[in-house]
This record gives structure tokens, sequence and C-alpha cells, in this order.
């Protein structure tokens, strides 16, 4: 065993079975906010990992309908006002417009 796995389990190579296991395309939609409030794919390595939730998506048969209602459902964990929201997922889905098109 290497010494950072002996430090930390969940590194490649480790033997945790719990980190063997692939993500599904709705859990990586998490990553491409960077935190909970931050838009969609704002900064570029948030962008990329959207591009790979889009890619898994998409070879699973995700509509493009069914990726932007994730989205939705993820904003609404963290955005309680209804204005900000609104205006939230429009830019949200313009991004994810450009995304999946790309």
């Amino acid at each position: 065993m290497d010494r950072a796995s002996e430090f930390w389990p969940a590194f490649v190579g480790s033997r945790n079975d719990l980190y063997k296991q692939a993500m599904t395309w709705k859990e990586q939609i998490a990553g491409a906010f960077g935190f909970g409030t931050a838009p969609f794919a704002l900064h570029q390595s948030d962008e990329d990992l959207a591009k790979e939730a889009i890619r898994a998506a998409k070879a699973e048969g995700a509509t493009h309908d069914d990726f932007a209602r994730e989205i939705a459902l993820y904003a609404r964990k963290y955005v309680s006002s209804e204005g900000i929201l609104r205006e939230r997922l429009q830019r949200d889905s313009e991004t994810l417009d450009k995304l999946w098109n790309a």
C-alpha cells in the first residue's frame, strides 16, 4: 500500500469498494455546481464535470429535459427565494443548452 492511501483511503488504488463504484449522471451533477449555491458550470473545472455528466446522461438515454429537471432539483436544495431561483434556473438553463449542444 502506498503512503497516500495509508492516510487517505479514498484515493485511487484504495481497497475500499465504495470508491470503485461508478457515479450515475445524476450523482455527477452536484460536482458541476462547485458548491451548493454556485451557478451550474460557472468555472472551467465545473464545466468539465458538467460535460462528463452530460456525456454519461446521453449514454444512458437521458434527454435534455431530464437533465434540466435534475439541475433544477439540485438548485432548489440551496436557493429558497423563488425570484432568485427563477433567475438562477434561467442562467443554468442557458448554460445547459450550450453544453448539451456542444
